[in-house]
């Protein structure tokens, strides 16, 4: 269990904005667990046209680069569109057997656009955890004192 989000999990983001589109698989970059038994990955999802489909997939692998990534059994959420612009889509994913996770976006059927995709990293072997440079800036505080 984790106290502070920012010491004890570490923040990634996995994919940028994409263009609406109907029919593909979008890629985000690969996580290393090295460190970490658990990632969650956060879909922000912008304009969806209904009766879109929207699922969100994880696999692991051995290799850096996901070449070798085979889809996890059971890792996946599937959003069917109905009023669904700018909804989230979350996968959580823990212990993977291999030390690389890729996570994916399969869009079929009609239009959508993804916003981002981050991953947070949590359940680390060793805390404090430094967040990557790609956090530009981040805070903690305890209120009330």
């Amino acid at each position: 269990m984790f106290r502070n989000m920012l010491k004890d999990c570490k923040i990634v983001r996995i994919m940028n904005a994409i263009a609406a589109n109907s029919n593909g698989t979008q890629t985000g970059t690969v996580v290393t667990m090295d460190g970490f038994d658990s990632v969650c990955a956060v879909l922000d999802l912008a304009a969806v046209t209904d009766t879109a489909t929207v699922t969100l997939r994880a696999g692991d692998g051995s290799l850096s680069n996901g070449a070798d990534k085979a889809n996890i059994a059971g890792a996946s959420a599937t959003l069917t569109a109905s009023t669904s612009s700018n909804f989230q889509v979350v996968l959580d994913v823990q212990k993977p057997l291999l030390e690389y996770v890729t996570f994916s976006v399969d869009q079929a059927v009609a239009n959508s656009a993804i916003g981002s995709m981050t991953a947070y990293l949590y359940n680390a072997k060793n805390i404090p955890v430094t967040q990557p440079s790609s956090v530009a800036a981040s805070t903690f505080k305890v209120a009330n004192s």
